[in-house]
């Protein structure tokens, strides 16, 4: 069976749609276990950032004759889900989750290109705009933690950071 433009365009924002929620999961943990101030006022920037983005994501497929699709988020949800459960149980901190951040950036930057560029050659500028807003937006909160690892560790471990063992 061949894959029309369509069916691809379809299946990137299926993946986007997936991936964006597995942000969102992350989003939350971290955010739980980081005191209020600047930090907090970015993290929740970021959420509505990418609460945004999915429901830009639901509209596109629904105006593309699709719908979010339990069967696509599953595997792209369910290790943040498990993880997110093990550390609770663990009381572990949050710079775990946000190590994952970045990862996950990384795939929506390797994600959103190509469907921006297939949407334009679709004539599809809604889903490409969509797609370069959401990238942008992934690639903020990437440098945004990369300038913050060692607050980030130092509210997660009660101020006393990492110490090397003797």
């Amino acid at each position: 069976m061949t894959s029309t433009a369509h069916d691809q365009l379809c299946a990137y924002l299926l993946e986007a749609h997936a991936l964006q929620q597995n942000i969102l999961r992350l989003l939350d943990c971290l955010a739980s276990t980081c005191s209020a101030g600047d930090s907090q006022a970015w993290l929740n920037r970021f959420k509505d950032h990418t609460e945004l983005h999915l429901e830009q994501l639901r509209r596109r497929l629904g105006a593309l004759g699709k719908g979010t699709c339990l069967a696509a988020e599953i595997p792209a949800t369910a290790p943040g889900w498990l993880k997110g459960l093990g550390q609770a149980l663990r009381a572990e901190g949050s710079p775990s989750h946000a190590s994952d951040l970045p990862c996950s950036g990384s795939s929506g930057a390797c994600l959103y290109e190509p469907l921006a560029r297939l949407a334009e050659r679709m004539g599809d500028g809604a889903t490409a705009g969509l797609a370069r807003e959401a990238r942008d937006d992934e690639e903020e909160l990437a440098r945004w933690l990369e300038s913050r690892w060692e607050a980030l560790l130092q509210t997660a471990h009660g101020g006393s950071g990492y110490a090397h063992p003797a």
